[in-house]
């Protein structure tokens, strides 16, 4: 059994669940998501209403223990994208990089001959806070990071100026590049 998954999980203020056959689905302010748990794994609430208990039909079973702890994390970020809401930071570096909004899509100059249009799914949205800093937000975890490294795979940093799209937190290293000639 997951070591985490053994302690029950809080519900946060705000969110309702609600449980039908395998199928968990999580309703909050920001939005609504849904999960279907596997056949191992099964969720109840607690007496109170403000816990979810996890349990594992077999807990010798290494792959049953492993959906086990998956399920908690799964539903965990779940809770906290529908009251909380997930973001990643994207940084533009080099001369004349910069993106744009048109609506809904972005507009991206990154050194190509014409900008590159990128357009959002639907439940992410894309916030410049200025030419070279972009936003990408959202409520499920695996589309905002999914979206966040698209965007960054249109033009990754350079390993020798450095140049590209970044993630905010990112720390390229960079190569020396050639040395001189000697005569």
């Amino acid at each position: 059994m997951s070591r985490l998954a053994k302690r029950p999980m809080p519900i946060p203020a705000g969110a309702k669940l609600t449980l039908k056959g395998q199928t968990l689905k999580v309703i909050g302010p920001k939005g609504v998501l849904a999960t279907r748990l596997p056949s191992n794994v099964s969720v109840s609430m607690d007496e109170s209403g403000q816990n979810l208990l996890f349990t594992c039909q077999n807990e010798q079973d290494r792959k049953n223990k492993q959906m086990h702890g998956l399920s908690y994390g799964i539903i965990g970020n779940m809770l906290t994208g529908v009251t909380l809401g997930f973001e990643k930071h994207l940084e533009l570096q080099g001369v004349g990089y910069r993106a744009a909004k048109q609506g809904d899509n972005l507009s991206i100059n990154i050194g190509f001959s014409k900008p590159v249009i990128f357009e959002p799914p639907r439940g992410i949205k894309l916030d410049l806070l200025n030419p070279t800093n972009l936003l990408v937000r959202g409520i499920d975890l695996q589309q905002v990071g999914a979206i966040a490294a698209k965007i960054r795979a249109i033009r990754p940093p350079d390993a020798y100026k450095g140049k590209g799209i970044r993630y905010g937190d990112e720390q390229v290293r960079l190569k020396a590049g050639k040395g001189g000639k000697k005569k």
